[in-house]
């Protein structure tokens, strides 16, 4: 989350969806769904109306140091591990600087020994009086809720969040239903085209065959991530970063809204290098006495049939709708889902390997990765998951261009 953002303690346990925080927003932040409260990080300014409105503890606000007062030794020991602290040695220095504070306290507050008096008594050392520790600065946002924060004080803040392409929060269990959901589909399709009958049928029958059964496989798999954005409680578009630009909530700040000819000169660029590393990389192979499997050469055409209706069933198929459902489960969940939580390279790389993967060819394996990474770049950075699927649309159409063009 953000700094702003930071400062909520989330309860969905607590909540009883009566519908005060959203109304409560003045900026659209607040999503409350059948089981989750969703806070966008983006648009959130820490106002704290929420807090305010909610009468069941379901949101609660709680007081973090800054840095500055952190640094100034004004946070008590007990309270270091609320301090949002930006590496491993600003968190070592604010730790020192609090045990230090600590120490000169306690000192000031121990009772002093005075010399034995001529008598021999020991006179009674006056007890000092305990020095008061600092109070912490906070802004006009944090003290509005600073009763509430009372009641979250025990709770480590969560670690700030890298910002994610989508305005869905998608877990990992998330991710693991998607790559599920794909791998069944996928299984089913081979063990369906498989059959025996299938391979009884004329060469007609098996192309309709073929092309019903990847539509159907297609359709399966767009359909099944719709109903877990429903789950999410937010329209497909929203979900998967499709939605117009401007249209959704998260996107309601102009200075979230990367440029579109920025984006459109970035697909041009994608494309053009991922063809060039695609093109370099076949060529490097057959110069290593690799070849080019034969399932590969031509494929698509022997899949669908040569004649236009097989041209037209191969755009529609591999060109548009194997992107569209790739692009909604690779960079729509599984790199937002690790991206949050591990950074954004890292949701890169994961989205990417898996991607490679699942086309399950050992030739195609590295120039599937790096247009993987690039289609994971492209979508983190500008912020929408259309990029991507453009970029993806033009390397297919580009691939069934050519295995047509070498059949005739």
């Amino acid at each position: 989350m953000s700094g702003s953002a930071q400062n909520l303690a989330i309860h969905e346990e607590r909540c009883d969806r009566c519908g005060a925080c959203p109304a409560a927003c003045p900026r659209g932040a607040l999503k409350v769904g059948a089981a989750f409260i969703y806070v966008d990080r983006l648009s959130c300014d820490g106002c704290l109306a929420c807090v305010q409105v909610c009468t069941r503890g379901a949101i609660l606000g709680r007081v973090v140091p800054t840095r500055s007062s952190a640094e100034q030794t004004n946070v008590p020991l007990s309270e270091v591990t609320h301090v949002v602290v930006g590496s491993r040695a600003e968190a070592k220095a604010v730790r020192k600087a609090a045990e230090r504070a600590a120490k000169e306290q306690k000192r000031a507050a121990a009772p002093k020994k005075l010399p034995p008096s001529k008598g021999g008594a020991q006179p009674q050392a006056p007890v000092a009086a305990p020095v008061p520790a600092p109070r912490p600065r906070t802004t006009k946002a944090q003290s509005a809720g600073t009763e509430v924060a009372r009641q979250a004080a025990h709770e480590r803040p969560a670690p700030t969040a890298v910002r994610a392409p989508v305005a869905t929060a998608w877990t990992l269990v998330d991710a693991g239903a998607v790559l599920a959901v794909m791998l069944v589909s996928l299984v089913a399709k081979n063990a369906v085209l498989a059959l025996p009958a299938v391979g009884l049928m004329p060469a007609l029958g098996q192309m309709a065959v073929r092309a019903v059964v990847l539509a159907a496989y297609y359709v399966i798999q767009i359909a099944a991530f719709g109903w877990l954005a429903g789950r999410h409680g937010l329209p497909v578009g929203e979900a998967f970063g499709l939605a117009r630009p401007g249209s959704a909530p998260s996107q309601s700040a102009a200075v979230d809204r990367p440029s579109t000819i920025v984006s459109a000169l970035l697909v041009v660029a994608v494309f053009i290098g991922c063809e060039i590393v695609s093109i370099g990389y076949g060529l490097s192979m057959e110069a290593m006495g690799i070849a080019r499997p034969e399932r590969l050469s031509g494929d698509l055409a022997g899949v669908f049939g040569a004649g236009p209706i097989g041209l037209a069933l191969a755009v529609v198929l591999v060109a548009i709708a194997a992107p569209l459902a790739e692009e909604m489960a690779f960079r729509g969940v599984i790199l937002p889902a690790f991206g949050e939580r591990f950074g954004m390279w890292a949701g890169i790389g994961v989205s990417a390997v898996l991607y490679a993967g699942f086309h399950a060819d050992l030739w195609l394996f590295a120039p599937t990765a790096v247009l993987g990474v690039a289609l994971g770049w492209l979508t983190w950075t500008r912020r929408s998951l259309w990029p991507a699927f453009i970029v993806h649309v033009l390397y297919n159409t580009a691939a069934v261009a050519a295995a047509f063009a070498t059949v005739r």
